[in-house]
């Protein structure tokens, strides 16, 4: 299993781990945004020659908090980086590909 593999697998069990302070609209973001955008972002990348891995897990990462969180929340936004670099860290992703993806 590749490590965007691994990613893909943990944002998936983030997602229906259902926390109760998500808001309401996280299932339909898991089933119908998420993985369109890291799917368009990856074959973007292609296109021009950059890394279709770190594109499609910036694409998964992106607003990741939505599955812990209201996305009104004040630390959303840090809150999605401190989830993105630990689910990174898990999948297997270098130090320099976190760094370059964040």
């Amino acid at each position: 299993m590749t490590n965007v593999e691994k990613l893909e697998q943990l944002v998936r069990d983030l997602y229906d781990a259902k926390d109760p302070a998500r808001c309401d609209w996280a299932d339909w973001l898991a089933q119908n945004h998420v993985f369109a955008v890291a799917d368009a972002a990856a074959e973007v990348a292609e296109q021009h020659g950059a890394r279709a891995d770190l594109a499609r897990a910036g694409g998964m990462l992106h607003d990741v908090a939505d599955a812990k969180m209201s996305r009104f929340d004040e630390a959303h936004e840090a809150t999605s980086l401190v989830i993105a670099r630990d689910l990174m860290q898990q999948a297997g992703f270098s130090e320099a590909d976190i760094q370059t993806s964040g």
